[in-house]
C-alpha cells in the first residue's frame, strides 16, 4: 500500500503544487491587472482633467471671440464716422473752393457782359435821346400846326364874313366864303 498511497501522496502533492502554482500565476495577473486598471483610470482621469481644461480653454477662447467682435465693431463703426467726418470736411473744402471759382467765375463773366452791354447801352441812351428830342420836336411841331391850323380857321372865318359882305349882283356867282367851304 504504500506505493499507493506515496502515489496518491505524489498525486495530491502535485496537484496541490499546480494549484498553488496556478494560484500564483492568478494572482499575479490579478497583480497585473489592477494595476494596468489602476493605470487605465489615472489615464481616464487625466484626460478629464485635460478635456476640462481645453472645456476652459475653449470657453475663454469663445469669450475673447466674443469680446474682439466687439472691440471690432466698434473699432469699425469709429473709422466710418472718422471716415464719413473727414470725407465731409473734404467735401466742404472742395464745395468752397468749387464756390469760390464759381464766384470768381461769374464775377469774371459779369464784368465780359457789361463790356459787351456798355456800348449796347449807350447807343440805346443815344436812342432814347433822339426818340425824346424828336418827340419834344413833333409836339412843337403839332403845337405850330395848331396854331397854323387856328389861324387858318380865323382867316377863313373872316374871308366867309368878306364875302358875305361884297357880293357883286352883275355876276351872279356865290359868295367866296360858300365857294371856299364847298
Amino acid at each position: 500500500m504504500l506505493p499507493i498511497t506515496a502515489v496518491l501522496a505524489g498525486v495530491a502533492l502535485g496537484a496541490l503544487a499546480a494549484w498553488l502554482l496556478a494560484g500564483w500565476r492568478y494572482a499575479a495577473e490579478i497583480a497585473r491587472t489592477g494595476r494596468a486598471l489602476d493605470a487605465a483610470l489615472r489615464d481616464k482621469q487625466s484626460a478629464e482633467t485635460a478635456k476640462a481644461v481645453l472645456q476652459g480653454k475653449l470657453d475663454a477662447m469663445e469669450q475673447m471671440r466674443g469680446s474682439m467682435k466687439e472691440t471690432f465693431d466698434s473699432l469699425a463703426a469709429k473709422a466710418l464716422q472718422d471716415n464719413n467726418r473727414n470725407f465731409l470736411a473734404i467735401a466742404q473744402l472742395e464745395l468752397g473752393r468749387q464756390q469760390s471759382f464759381a464766384t470768381s467765375n461769374l464775377d469774371h463773366r459779369e464784368k465780359a457782359i457789361a463790356n459787351l452791354l456798355t456800348p449796347i447801352q449807350e447807343k440805346f441812351d443815344e436812342f432814347q435821346e433822339k426818340v425824346a428830342s424828336l418827340e419834344k420836336d413833333n409836339i412843337e411841331a403839332r403845337t405850330e400846326l395848331k396854331a397854323q391850323i387856328e389861324n387858318l380857321r380865323s382867316l377863313n372865318e373872316l374871308l366867309r364874313w368878306a364875302a358875305s359882305e361884297v357880293s357883286d349882283p352883275t355876276t351872279e356867282k356865290r359868295p367866296v366864303a360858300q365857294r371856299l367851304s364847298a
